[in-house]
């Protein structure tokens, strides 16, 4: 067991940098170095592969060192109780007043069902609503089902639902989104309309502010005072299909593909009670995502994975270092989500004797190869369970051992 004393073994303190080699030609090396973003109380560090990273000094993780442990961690599943009771909620935009940025009504709409353990909204809201994680995340892999059914489907709609892969505010209190959406009846376009010819349908895309405007900005000066630089940074139409019936039409076809019916609640997510799938991978300032077709919910369809660079549009500077994720909807009344996997939530263990790392899936333990041990603990920092009171100290070779407090 280490002590805090032996942490500090063998270091010495330089009293003046001038007595530090090279310092001068030092400094002038740190222009090379990109900006680096992280949040308060985050510290700098250098990665294994030797780029800067910012990183908590104290990541909570559940840490199993014995049999008896892993068995106690695996009979502790963390349901979605707890995210409706901890997680912040949001409202963001307004359909069809292009002034509104929030709807304070609508914050808070979400309920919870004890007999399910899943959170539902019955209402067709105005805004962009949604749970986003209380913490922030440089990496993570965040794969969800998402869906909506009632067995009137005459109740449903085929509007949106999707994933939060990153939400900030500014310093003036501005909400960002950057939002994976999914939908049976057109998708997120430049200029939302729902008249026919006005406009091309998707199925899938990644947009950048998408709520702010709703359906209301139509001109550049709108877009300019009210859109807070809404755009599409990445779409996937032309490799998820909608299904038969959308927009009117007898086959099923792909976009991006000009509207020829009016908006239509029919077909809806009602009729695939299974929903379909998204899975998103953050690896810094790089994010991918990918999503399955409603007709065949279980399978990803490889060529729908959109990558999103944040270094690639000074709007989404913002976002950079780490950022918030969540669950979000627009304007679908029962929507729900399975949560299949979270690397930054409490539903993963790390079993410290052999690194590997468990995840639950909604029904078990299973183990989850695709998260490094990296993306939960930093070498050379510490990380601290909570269901134990344990604090671990990771090495270079990324032994995890026990600190005495």
């Amino acid at each position: 067991m280490l002590k805090f004393s032996q942490l500090n073994g063998g270091m010495e303190a330089t009293k003046n940098l001038s007595e530090v080699p090279n310092t001068t030609q030092a400094l002038k090396n740190l222009r090379a170095f990109r900006s680096v973003y992280g949040q308060k109380g985050e510290v700098l560090s250098l990665s294994s592969d030797g780029s800067l990273v910012v990183t908590p000094l104290v990541s909570q993780v559940r840490i199993a060192t014995t049999d008896a442990e892993l068995a106690s961690e695996k009979n502790n599943i963390v349901g979605f109780k707890e995210i409706f009771d901890t997680w912040p909620q949001i409202s963001i935009g307004q359909l069809f007043d292009k002034t509104i940025e929030t709807v304070p009504e609508e914050l808070n709409i979400w309920d919870y069902d004890a007999t399910t353990g899943n959170v539902y909204v019955t209402t067709d809201t105005v805004s962009q609503i949604g749970f986003i994680t209380p913490k922030s995340y440089a990496s993570y892999i965040f794969e969800v089902r998402l869906k909506s059914f009632t067995a009137d489907t005459a109740k449903s709609q085929g509007d949106f639902i999707g994933v939060i892969l990153a939400y900030q505010k500014d310093e003036h209190g501005i909400q960002h989104t950057l939002t994976a959406f999914r939908t049976l009846q057109g998708g997120i376009s430049p200029n939302y309309s729902g008249t026919p010819g006005k406009n091309d349908l998707f199925s899938w895309n990644v947009v950048y502010n998408a709520a702010y405007g709703g359906f209301s900005i139509n001109t550049p000066e709108d877009w300019a005072a009210y859109g807070k630089g809404r755009y599409i940074v990445a779409e996937g139409s032309q490799s998820i299909k909608f299904v038969a019936g959308a927009d009117g039409r007898t086959n099923p076809f792909y976009g991006p593909s000009p509207r020829q019916a009016e908006w239509s609640d029919q077909p809806s997510w009602a009729n695939f009670p299974n929903g379909c799938k998204v899975k998103a991978i953050r690896t810094g300032n790089i994010i991918t995502a990918v999503t399955s077709d409603f007709d065949n919910p279980e399978v990803y369809v490889d060529a729908s994975t959109l990558t999103i660079d944040l270094d690639s549009d000074p709007r989404l500077a913002i976002f950079k270092g780490s950022s918030a994720l969540g669950y979000t909807a627009w304007s679908q009344p029962y929507c729900s989500f399975d949560t299949l996997m979270f690397s930054g939530g409490k539903n993963i263990i790390v079993d410290a004797r052999t690194k590997e790392v468990w995840s639950y899936n909604g029904t078990a333990w299973v183990l989850a190869p695709e998260i490094s041990i990296l993306n939960l603990i930093s070498i050379g920092k510490f990380a601290y369970n909570p269901s134990t009171s344990k604090l671990y100290f990771c090495n270079s070779d990324l032994k995890l051992e026990e600190v005495s407090i």
